[in-house]
């Protein structure tokens, strides 16, 4: 199982948990509050590389070309990448 490093929007507490793909998006904080998956990545300006990602979707993996499509793809998604911050 994945390990995930999430964020508690309620607290700001950040966690790791592990949690099936399918199931991810239903991970909440002990208080409650809701939640987004941090994805991590280097904190390098030049980060950005095209790649296939497996983690937006637990169905299928996305091609991402560009910076702009990745903050759209985790916009709907619902996860926050760290490098996008």
């Amino acid at each position: 199982m994945p390990i995930y490093d999430i964020l508690c929007l309620e607290c700001g507490k950040e966690f790791e948990a592990t949690s099936k793909v399918e199931d991810r998006l239903g991970i909440k904080c002990l208080c409650g509050g809701e939640t987004k998956i941090l994805l991590t990545n280097s904190r390098n300006r030049d980060w950005f590389r095209e790649h296939w990602n497996e983690h937006l979707d637990p169905n299928k993996s996305i091609f991402v070309s560009s910076k702009r499509q990745y903050k759209e793809l985790c916009k709907k998604y619902g996860v926050q990448a760290r490098c996008l911050l």
